[in-house]
């Protein structure tokens, strides 16, 4: 006679087997609703048996296609951040040629017309006054200044220059940035504007605007000697 607890483990293992039946029984009959009459045909043909493998190969295809899809959620989201890297180096690349100079800008700011006897000296003193004012980019007669731009001459009202170049008045400086800041600090009492007017006899006139555009400086700044640097990692990875 088998003991109770044989007995016990007994029905358990065919409990657990019916339930599974049930199961694998009940995907089989969703799966067959949504085939083919023709494919049915040939599924209600085939063994238990035959049936299980069929149901255990479903399983294992829903396995390979999670995976694939997880795989190609992977390269979407590394595609999105080689993207935005793309595009953060591009912006930065037009930031950086914009700042240079090598691509012509737009944007609002003021416009300063400047008349009388003018001089290098005072061009410079306006140019500099516009950049500590917030100035992001400045043409002078329509001449992009940038960091190694030059405005010369000899220091009188006769030459003045801009990398060489001759320039004669009445002169016109036009530079992007807040229109009101860089307003402000050339009408300021005491300011830049109120000098030339009172102690140079120069006429300055400021106006704002929503919308300057300038060019692009056409000088080749091609260095000759001068190589970028590199960065290296330091030894033992500091």
């Amino acid at each position: 006679m088998m003991n109770p607890k044989a007995r016990n483990i007994g029905w358990r293992k065919v409990a657990s087997i019916s339930v599974l039946a049930f199961v694998l029984g009940f995907m089989l009959v969703l799966q067959i609703r949504t085939v083919s009459p023709a494919y049915k045909e040939m599924i209600s043909q085939q063994s238990d048996a035959d049936r299980a493998a069929y149901l255990l190969q479903l399983y294992n295809n829903v396995v390979d296609l999670r995976e694939q899809v997880g795989k190609l959620g992977s390269q979407i989201t590394g595609y999105k951040t080689n993207q935005d890297d793309a595009t953060k180096l591009l912006h930065d690349v037009n930031d950086m040629r914009a700042q240079n100079g090598a691509a012509p800008v737009a944007g609002p700011g003021v416009t300063v017309e400047i008349d009388g006897d003018v001089t290098m000296f005072d061009l410079q003193d306006m140019t500099n006054e516009l950049r500590n004012a917030g100035a992001e980019a400045i043409a002078l007669n329509g001449k992009r200044v940038v960091l190694r731009t030059v405005i010369g001459g000899d220091g009188t009202t006769a030459y003045v220059s801009i990398d060489g170049a001759p320039v004669h008045g009445p002169y016109k400086l036009q530079a992007i940035g807040s229109p009101s800041d860089l307003q402000t600090a050339l009408e300021r009492k005491g300011g830049l504007k109120q000098l030339l007017e009172n102690e140079q006899g120069l006429t300055v006139k400021v106006d704002r605007s929503d919308n300057i555009t300038l060019p692009k400086n056409n000088v080749d700044y091609t260095m000759t000697y001068a190589r970028p640097v590199v960065p290296t990692s330091a030894a033992g990875g500091n």
